[in-house]
Formats: structure tokens, sequence, C-alpha cells
């Protein structure tokens, strides 16, 4: 069984319809038409077009060349727009083949290469079973963890001798590290912003009353923020 994802076109329009008209609805949005029509399909499609890789990322998925689902994900807006949410929908007949698992297992890592998103979520009714399954199988951890270099300026101002972090992703028990991205960017701050920074950090409670004292009637500070980003995935079994 050979399970792929591809763009949308216009050209998919009438397979789109049949297979929107006659999906099981009872966990779908209501926003859907019924009957779902031609017309909707390429309303539809103009729609992906437009939003592609801008608010949005869009994708049949295919078994052995046949389309037999969608699976997308919708950037949301204001405070939340670095959110997208995930939703899908797989031909009845299709059910219980792995299809699903594999179709979001393809199309997660597309979301965060081609989006500018920083948490992709889903949506799903505490009974609908075989999608939490879906979900769960697919879930992934994300960690971040202070790299070598990270508030490197600081500790020079605190420390005759500053150290560096060890940078190393920690290993967690039923998890596997799937991917490591380093985050690396210069900070500017006033002097009031040193010293808030300064408090939240481990080095406050550690650092003598003098070296404190002379921190907090810093004028300002360029500070290195240095972390790395993990993603773990569950192991299987």
């Amino acid at each position: 069984m050979d399970i792929r994802l591809a763009p949308w076109s216009m050209e998919d329009a009438e397979a789109l319809a049949f297979l929107m008209d006659r999906a099981d609805r009872q966990y779908l949005s209501d926003r859907l038409p019924k009957p779902y029509t031609l017309e909707n399909a390429r309303w539809w499609l103009e729609m992906v077009a437009q939003q592609e890789g801008k608010t949005g990322l869009f994708r049949k998925i295919l078994v052995d060349g046949h389309v037999v689902g969608n699976i997308s994900a919708e950037g949301q807006e204001d405070i939340y727009r670095k959110d997208a949410v995930l939703g899908y929908v797989l031909d009845k007949e299709q059910w219980g083949r792995g299809i699903m698992s594999r179709a979001v297992e393809l199309f997660c890592p597309l979301v965060f290469d081609r989006l500018d998103v920083l948490r992709l979520s889903a949506r799903v009714l505490e009974e609908n079973i075989p999608s939490r399954r879906v979900l769960e199988k697919n879930g992934r951890l994300l960690v971040a963890v202070p790299g070598k270099r990270h508030l490197w300026e600081l500790k020079e101002r605190l420390y005759d001798e500053p150290y560096e972090n060890p940078g190393t992703a920690p290993h967690l028990p039923g998890f596997l590290l799937e991917e490591t991205r380093p985050v690396t960017y210069p900070m500017a701050l006033s002097g009031e912003d040193v010293w808030s920074l300064f408090q939240m950090t481990p080095y406050f409670y550690k650092t003598d009353p003098q070296r404190r004292e002379s921190l907090s009637q810093a004028e300002g500070m360029e500070i290195t923020a240095d972390f790395l980003l993990l993603c773990y995935r569950k192991e299987e079994g």
C-alpha cells in the first residue's frame, strides 16, 4: 500500500466532491455543506490556492494513486497566530488500515517547514476513539534546553571563570529523540531588563551581594539567547 500526500489542484474537483459528499459526518464540522456539490469543491479549491503556504497547508491523501482523504492545517489569528489547527477526513471504506496515522506522520513536518507556526494541535471529541488513537500515535513532546552559550555575557559579568552549559539532549524514558534545532539570537536589553532577567535565573541566588549590586547598576547589555529545541516522539510498543 503506497500512501502519499500531494497538493490539491482544480483538476481534483470531482474527486473532492465525491470524497466529501460521502464522508461520515458524525465528528466533522457543521460548516461542511450537505450535499457536497462540484460547485462546493471548486470554491474550496480556489480558497486553497489562495491560502496555500500562507495561512494554511492542504494536501490530498493518495493510496496507490487514488484520492481517499484530505488533511490540512489552518493558521489562527491574533494572539494565536503562531498556532495551527490540524484537520483530516478519510473515506470510511479506508478506515482501520493505518492510512491516517501515516498521513499525519508525513504531514506534520511539512506544516512546520512551510508555515510560520510554533504549535500544531487538533480538536477531537472524547468519544471519537479512532481519531484519538491517530493523534496519540503521532504526538510529539517539545523540550527546550539551554545551549552551551546561553546568557554567556551575563555569566561573564558574574563569574571570574564563566562555564558553558552541557548543551545536550536529555534522555527521556519512553521517548525517542526525533529532531534537534539550535536557536541562537542576541537580545539588546536595557539595564532594567537585564536586572529582571537576572532575577529569573538560578544565578540570582548563587551570586555574591557585591556582584549582584554591580549588575543592578548596569545601563544595558547585549546578551545571547542560546537554546536547543528538541522534538521527541513516543516509543511504540
